[in-house]
């Protein structure tokens, strides 16, 4: 876990819905400080670190960042409505 301002970013083991040909997304989840779910995902890892760290310094409650194996026709939108189907901190809806 790394420290964010009195908070913390749980790193998560990674979700694979791969098969033969593999892409890379990561996950960012928070809930809010009132309580709301949310999910992101990016194609970049400097980019799901930086929205990880703006979230977190923003207030919420929780953070969890982790990477998301992905078959090489899945595009970004379904790496979403995966991990949203998946969510880890809470049923994030968002």
């Amino acid at each position: 876990m790394e420290a964010e301002h009195g908070r913390m970013i749980q790193q998560l083991d990674g979700l694979d819905m791969a098969g033969d040909g593999r892409v890379t997304y990561h996950a960012i989840e928070w809930i809010d400080a009132a309580g709301g779910p949310y999910v992101e995902v990016c194609s970049q890892s400097k980019v799901a670190d930086h929205h990880a760290h703006s979230v977190a310094l923003r207030g919420a409650a929780a953070v969890a960042r982790y990477v998301i194996i992905a078959d090489l026709n899945m595009d970004l939108g379904d790496a979403v409505d995966f991990v949203r189907s998946s969510a880890r901190l809470g049923g994030a809806e968002r």
